[in-house]
């Protein structure tokens, strides 16, 4: 890798935030996903990250969790995580419902559903699987840090609601190669070990700055 890793803030603000599918060979299909596109193999994913959110028990849902409504996740607002510009924009595609099923149109090109792609200093950065309906933001608008880009959904291949986001070295994903990224402040309360893991609480909260998120990480994010 070339360049300075760059720093950016928190795509989501609030308690108990969990960081699946992020920065480990092990429980993870990021960094093991290759995908080869007219000729070129790549790890696009290699750093994406899938942030759920649990309450204070470890439980990512209230009730019946086959409604998207019933996930503590769904709904959240999801933020710009530095100043750019808006490359692209999908909306239009229904949460997937119920929670668990997929339809059978998704491939490379919609897989990550109703999306947003900013062009930020150190790569592209995509943000997957919103509500529909939900984006703030169009495309060639210059936007600021913190500005309000859509809320967390279901759509597209999501078999739970989450939020996906990854940095990039290029636009689209399939022809790029996943970039690391460090976030500028978050406060690391506990960890759930593996998807779906029990939730253990450290000690003492841990602030950390200008880190990167550890795999099934729990984190208060500003």
């Amino acid at each position: 890798l070339k360049g300075q890793i760059p720093v950016i803030s928190s795509p989501l603000k609030g308690e108990r935030f969990v960081s699946a599918n992020s920065t480990s060979l092990i429980n993870n299909h990021h960094p093991t996903y290759q995908l080869t596109y007219k000729g070129k193999t790549m790890v696009p994913e290699r750093y994406c990250v899938d942030w759920n959110k649990i309450d204070a028990d470890g439980n990512p849902y209230s009730g019946d969790m086959s409604k998207c409504e019933n996930w503590y996740v769904y709904g959240q607002n999801v933020f710009a995580v530095s100043g750019g510009q808006v490359i692209a924009v999908k909306d239009g595609m229904p949460d997937q419902s119920p929670v668990g099923t997929l339809t059978n149109d998704l491939n490379l090109f919609n897989g990550d559903g109703n999306s947003v792609v900013i062009y930020i200093p150190g790569g592209y950065v995509i943000y997957g699987h919103f509500k529909p309906g939900s984006i703030a933001v169009k495309v060639g608008q210059f936007i600021q840090k913190g500005t309000l880009i859509g809320k967390v959904g279901n759509s597209g291949n999501s078999q739970a609601p989450h939020l996906h986001f990854g940095l990039h070295t290029d636009f689209p994903y399939y022809i790029s190669e996943g970039l690391p990224y460090y976030i500028d402040s978050m406060e690391k309360i506990g960890s759930t070990g593996k998807p779906g893991g029990k939730y253990v609480t450290l000690p003492s909260p841990v602030m950390q700055t200008n880190k990167m998120v550890e795999n099934c990480g729990v984190y208060n994010l500003k």
